[in-house]
């Protein structure tokens, strides 16, 4: 009994400890934020900016309620518009304490996104932007009805401000490549990787001479300049083929040129025999020849799970037909297909006598579906995530799922579907643009002339006569490009693709009013006048992207 209430005593005299020296600390902490809130507050009011920062994050140690920041905010402020050198980094560090903790604040979400542009930081002012946004429509979905206009309105003022840092950080530019021949162009390409038709120069060897002063031979190089494939991006090789393929993903593809082949014999002193002789070789970035074909190729598809569709131009009935082939450039599937897709996933979409359908790497149809038409996108393939776009009927273009169930309306005419999985498509309104489950994601306009999906975030589509680029919330982000003489030209066509940080687009652009002034322009057509001018040209243009 004695030792029950003994521990009893000690108990409480315990709490009662630990209660007077949590009392005492926070009395103690009390005394501590208010002083430094009040030191912070003198030195800010005496232009000691930098000092009231340093004391107002003491204070904030010891309270961190969102309007101490907000008063450290304000003082760094005031030191930025005297002199900010040395100390953004400060400021931004701080800041992102701020954010983190009050991740739906606007005011800090605002600042901070302007203090990483100031410091040429434009990647983590669109993360910013981006996880703020997040945080506000959280925010709004709890907020009370008089307070949504104003978070709405936050929310837009970012998205304006991620567009502009996104899209015109860095000005648009021509890269400094030649002109691409406009019946060719290039091939869209796989991982920044890109087959371009263009002219080229080289040195050749002329013919032998002799030189009368030294009695000897030597031969003489000359440059010469002409038309010629080319791979350029990662995996850039100068090839000067007659033509060159897509690049598969393991790097693999065809081309056609005339290539230094041994002979079955030697010369007199005994050293193999070569020739030129023009050749397709199917050949891998290693320089690896896995097979040769057994005749020129000058059109093809992508090569993939060991199939590869060559194209042969049908000259009676001026067309393309096309047949598969294999890893050593032999032919895997007889049949031949007015159109053939790339395989994925042991399966490729084929036109056949007017129809589209499924075949498996043998040739075989998958199933008994026929299709009016099935899309594609750039490199061939059909199906995205096990979904297609694709018509049984003309004007009756639709999604379906793996199992071949129709999601959503009927569309006049369609895009294809891509990793972004915004797909562009048309109806009697108009182009637009749906999701993968059907729904309308951007309304359907009849100010929208022509429109192609989405990729690496952004679409082209044609606007009164010229194409520009629009961002997931249907707001155009370019809509022009700049030439060397600042003056904006207007795309005349499209063929686009992306890469990681950038992405690259292939313009028709007009040049009929080049001319600075009307004199110089007539000046010119006199000169010229029996000369056909070439008003329009291909360039691949470079719009820098944040990421």
């Amino acid at each position: 009994m004695k030792t029950r209430i003994i521990l009893t005593v000690l108990l409480i005299a315990f709490l009662i400890g630990s209660w007077t020296a949590f009392i005492l600390s926070s009395t103690k902490d009390e005394r501590a934020y208010k002083a430094n809130m009040k030191q912070a507050q003198e030195w800010e009011e005496e232009g000691l900016y930098q000092r009231a920062i340093l004391k107002y994050k003491e204070a904030i140690e010891y309270n961190p309620a969102q309007e101490n920041w907000m008063k450290m905010m304000y003082a760094y402020e005031k030191r930025k518009k005297e002199d900010f050198s040395g100390t953004i980094k400060a400021y931004i560090s701080d800041l992102e304490s701020a954010v983190a903790m009050y991740p739906d604040n606007f005011d800090f979400i605002r600042t901070l996104k302007d203090l990483y542009v100031e410091d040429n930081n434009p990647k983590n002012a669109c993360k910013t932007i981006e996880t703020g946004i997040q945080a506000l429509e959280k925010k709004m979905a709890d907020a009370k009805k008089s307070d949504k206009d104003d978070i709405d309105g936050q929310i837009d003022e970012l998205k304006v401000s991620f567009r502009k840092i996104r899209y015109g950080f860095s000005p648009m530019s021509v890269i400094a490549i030649e002109k691409y021949k406009e019946d060719k162009g290039y091939h869209d390409e796989w991982e920044g990787t890109y087959a371009l038709y263009q002219s080229v120069s080289e040195w050749t060897l002329e013919e032998e001479t002799e030189d009368s002063e030294e009695t000897t031979e030597k031969k003489e190089s000359k440059q010469i300049t002409k038309d010629a494939w080319n791979y350029w991006g990662e995996y850039s090789t100068d090839v000067n083929a007659d033509y060159v393929s897509p690049m598969s993903p393991e790097g693999i593809s065809i081309i056609t040129k005339e290539y230094t082949v041994a002979l079955d014999e030697e010369n007199d002193k005994g050293d193999i025999k070569t020739n030129k002789e023009l050749q397709s070789r199917l050949i891998n970035t290693d320089n690896f020849v896995m097979g040769i074909f057994d005749k020129p190729v000058y059109k093809a598809g992508l090569y993939a799970e060991g199939r590869v569709a060559v194209g042969e131009y049908d000259e009676k009935n001026k067309e393309w037909t096309y047949q598969y082939y294999n890893e050593f450039a032999e032919v895997a599937i007889k049949e031949v297909y007015e159109e053939a897709g790339t395989f994925s996933d042991g399966k490729a979409a084929v036109k056949q006598d007017g129809k589209w359908f499924i075949i498996d790497t043998e040739g075989k149809k998958v199933d008994k579906n026929d299709y009016y038409e099935i899309v594609l996108d750039n490199h061939g393939y059909y199906l995205h995530n096990n979904m297609m776009m694709a018509a049984k009927k003309a004007g009756e273009f639709c999604l379906y799922d793996k199992k071949l169930k129709k999601l959503g309306s009927y569309y006049e005419d369609a895009g294809f579907i891509s990793d972004d999985g915004l797909i562009a498509v048309k109806n009697e309104d108009g182009w637009g643009y749906i999701d993968t489950k059907g729904n309308e994601v951007i309304e359907l306009s009849s100010d929208c002339e022509e429109a192609k999906s989405f990729v690496n975030g952004v679409a082209p589509v044609k606007v009164n006569d010229s194409w520009c680029f629009i961002d997931k919330d249907g707001e155009i982000v370019v809509d022009g490009l700049v030439d060397g003489l600042n003056r904006k030209k207007l795309f005349e066509d499209i063929s686009y693709v992306d890469s990681e940080g950038r992405f690259l687009v292939l313009v028709h652009v007009d040049n009929s009013s080049e001319k600075d002034t009307e004199e110089e322009y007539m000046k010119d057509a006199v000169e010229n006048k029996d000369e056909e001018k070439d008003k329009n040209e291909w360039v691949m243009m470079k719009f820098d992207v944040v990421y």
